[in-house]
């Protein structure tokens, strides 16, 4: 899938949010099969990025 043919997230809906849960999970896996010892630090970077995803989409909607 190319960049520019993407749907924004949001006109996605639930296709999105499995999307994402799909990639995670991708992630995880491919991460604990080649070094299962950096699966800490991966999982302390997802949550991560979810709590800056959550605070960035809550500022957006306060600007509006």
């Amino acid at each position: 899938m190319q960049l520019h043919t993407m749907k924004p997230i949001k006109a996605m809906g639930i296709d999105a949010v499995v999307f994402i849960a799909a990639q995670l999970i991708g992630f995880l896996v491919v991460v604990a099969f080649v070094n299962w010892y950096l699966i800490f630090p991966a999982l302390v970077l997802i949550i991560l990025i979810l709590q800056i995803r959550w605070i960035y989409i809550k500022t957006a909607r306060d600007l509006k």
